[in-house]
């Protein structure tokens, strides 16, 4: 059991590490989710959904009809 405690803080540490990002629009729009396959954009900043890795920023591009880009916290 302490092998696996242990295994998780590493992985904790080591996501911890790992920079935070918001998905904007060309309208400076957050990125809130996803609705019947496409992305979904708000003016409020507090709805924005928070990623940490690059694959789902690539499947955001996939979805959106609009560009984007991240926007590092």
């Amino acid at each position: 059991m302490a092998k696996k405690s242990k295994r998780r803080a590493e992985m904790e540490a080591l996501e911890a590490c790992i920079p935070t990002f918001i998905v904007l629009n060309d309208n400076a729009q957050v990125w809130t989710g996803l609705k019947g396959g496409s992305a979904v954009f708000s003016d409020n900043w507090d709805e924005a959904k928070p990623l940490k890795r690059h694959e789902q920023f690539t499947t955001l591009q996939r979805v959106s009809p609009v560009k984007i880009e991240k926007y590092f916290l």
